[in-house]
């Protein structure tokens, strides 16, 4: 939504309510400072250590940003940089983990956002 479709409107579905929490501008600049394009694929909407958050994928930056996303505001997590040449990606979650799957160059890497503030790296090497 917005004037340049850069604004990101989220709802969180509860059993008995649909909850509209604020809507945010994700960081869209891309490499020279240009914007990029909203694209579906890039956001993951997931839950990380009990926290709503949405994924972003960055292609042209090879990195994540993590937003937590709360019923009064909407706050950047952290920013994962993903050591890269790939320039296809797809995210999963498990066990509160973030595995991020570099299709191209076909490896995976485990990101946990906790451990983030103190490391940089995927949590094991990443996997052919």
């Amino acid at each position: 939504t917005g004037r340049d479709y850069g604004t990101l409107q989220c709802f969180q579905v509860l059993p008995n309510k649909l909850v509209k929490l604020p809507d945010f501008d994700p960081d869209l600049a891309g490499e020279g400072g240009k914007k990029q394009r909203m694209e579906p694929r890039d956001f993951v909407p997931c839950r990380l250590y009990e926290k709503l958050c949405c994924v972003q994928v960055q292609r042209s930056r090879q990195e994540l940003i993590v937003y937590q996303l709360g019923q009064n505001a909407i706050g950047k997590l952290c920013t994962i940089d993903l050591f890269t040449s790939s320039e296809f990606f797809s995210v999963s979650v498990v066990d509160n983990l973030l595995v991020v799957h570099g299709s191209d160059a076909r490896i995976s890497m485990v990101f946990d956002v906790q451990l983030h503030h103190h490391t940089t790296h995927p949590v094991v090497a990443p996997l052919p």
